[in-house]
């Protein structure tokens, strides 16, 4: 067990206190995976449009879009997401593009049970007013995620492409906590910017908000940047120095897992769903291993459990470090005009099924 990553969960469950019945589901689901050694969700990321009204450089959601699919209702998400519920999912992550750009954001919202699970926007902020953060608590949703990329407003503002963002995410900031919302600054860490991510989580600490690090992952518009990539010595200095330094304030994707353990969670306990109901390991590994309208969620999932990359367990994120994973299925598709990828149409390692088991593709085709 891992006691900073068990204090950190201990410091930014306040939220769930107020919830009780998630509280304890939290809780049951924990044991299941960390005593009982089971596989079990934790949280499902869905993307649910691709517009955006920013203009990020470090976008990786740029080939979302399909002209010719449409996106899932808010009904077929709600059955998609009462199949990840019995597989242990409680926490719900709104995505886009910006997310509250699509028409129907509120019947999303309400489809995903607001009020028996944890439900996450992770905005742009550009939109929103007082009065909006205040229908957002109304929904029910739980928490906000805000981009910040500096505490620096000019460098902010241009990182994110549009004029006044930091300031518009320090007045939602206000509104948030006015209206009872759990606030983050989702924010990216990458190889040159480490000074400038502990500055973001100073100013998080004066503000007593969160911060949901994102690890670069050098996809999309940003995809030919790899030297901005993670190195072994920004892992350890990330888990030696930084997490113990703001343990109040930070916390990743894999360090708050049910097992209590430093891993990557991605087709393991996390899944990312997109708006055309592909499932991916998570939201920025653009693989994907069956499509919810035509599979059920148990069924994916076991796929996933199976594959070698996901059935062990994985110190490093296996999509912001230079991983065997990322070198042989994510490395190899960045011509590709859109995303995600069926594991079993990769253009160089294609998967299939053999006796109803994914076996992994081997060499390139």
């Amino acid at each position: 067990m891992q006691w900073k990553a068990l204090r950190h969960i201990l410091e930014h469950s306040g939220f769930l206190l107020k919830k009780p019945r998630i509280f304890w589901r939290a809780l049951s689901e924990s044991f299941r995976v960390a005593v009982l050694r089971q596989r079990r969700l934790r949280i499902v990321e869905w993307i649910i449009n691709s517009e955006c009204d920013s203009k990020c450089v470090m976008c990786y959601a740029v080939k979302y879009a399909n002209s010719k699919d449409t996106p899932l209702t808010p009904q077929q998400i709600g059955k998609a997401w009462e199949a990840c519920e019995k597989q242990g999912a409680f926490i719900a992550a709104v995505e886009g593009g910006e997310p509250t750009l699509r028409k129907d954001f509120d019947e999303v919202v309400k489809a995903l049970h607001p009020e028996r699970n944890v439900v996450v926007i992770v905005s742009n902020s550009l939109g929103f007013t007082k009065e909006k953060i205040r229908h957002l608590k109304t929904l029910g949703v739980s928490m906000l995620h805000l981009s910040l990329n500096s505490a620096k407003r000019e460098e902010n503002d241009l990182i994110r492409g549009v004029q006044g963002h930091f300031d518009q995410v320090l007045r939602c900031v206000g509104w948030a906590k006015e209206a009872g919302l759990e606030v983050y600054f989702s924010s990216m860490l990458m190889h040159s910017n480490k000074e400038a991510f502990v500055e973001i989580l100073d100013l998080a600490k004066k503000l007593k908000v969160g911060v949901s690090g994102a690890q670069i992952v050098t996809e999309g518009r940003y995809r030919n940047e790899r030297s901005e990539r993670l190195t072994e010595e920004d892992r350890l200095w990330i888990i030696n120095d930084l997490l113990p330094d703001y343990a109040d304030v930070l916390r990743f994707d894999w360090n708050t897992n049910f097992s209590g353990r430093y891993e990557c969670p991605a087709g393991r306990e996390k899944i990312s769903i997109s708006m055309y109901g592909e499932v991916m390991p998570c939201v920025c590994n653009h693989i994907g291993f069956g499509n919810v309208r035509e599979e059920s969620v148990a069924s994916i999932l076991r796929r996933m459990n199976e594959f070698p990359h996901f059935k062990e367990k994985n110190e490093k994120c296996l999509a912001s470090f230079d991983t065997p994973y990322r070198s042989k299925y994510l490395d190899t598709i960045g011509d590709s005009p859109k995303l995600p990828i069926s594991i079993f149409r990769h253009p160089r390692h294609p998967a299939r099924l053999s006796g109803g088991k994914i076996v992994e593709g081997g060499q390139d085709v």
